[in-house]
């Protein structure tokens, strides 16, 4: 779901208001909002019981290091000298962004496989 919202926003031209944005950002929004509140509970579930507070730390520390990772990569993919212009460039960085999240995905769907198969839950 946040990849498709991040695909709706790509494509920005000259002259567009902010409603273009308007339905990427809410189905990109919706997605991260489903997934956010559930990531707190697994990080805790996923820990042995006396180590709820480790699971938390590392749940934490991957949101904002994700946040900081990304915003830098956004920044310099959007700015690139050679992307054309920072239209052309944030639809490149939204592009790539929207890989990533297919790729985050896949690969939570192989972790979850990989556990069923080892006899986990």
């Amino acid at each position: 779901m946040v990849a498709a919202g991040l695909v709706g926003l790509a494509g920005l031209q000259p002259g567009d208001g902010p409603g273009r944005l308007l339905p990427g950002l809410i189905v990109a929004g919706v997605g991260s909002g489903v997934l956010n509140a559930a990531l707190g509970r697994q990080a805790v579930s996923s820990v042995p019981a006396g180590r709820a507070g480790m699971g938390s730390g590392a749940n934490n520390t991957a949101r904002y290091l994700g946040s900081a990772v990304g915003v830098t990569v956004v920044a310099m993919l959007a700015t690139h000298p050679g992307s054309g212009g920072l239209l052309a460039g944030w639809t490149v960085a939204v592009l790539v962004c929207a890989l990533f999240s297919v790729l985050g995905g896949i690969a939570v769907l192989v972790c979850l496989w990989w556990r069923r198969a080892a006899g986990g839950v």
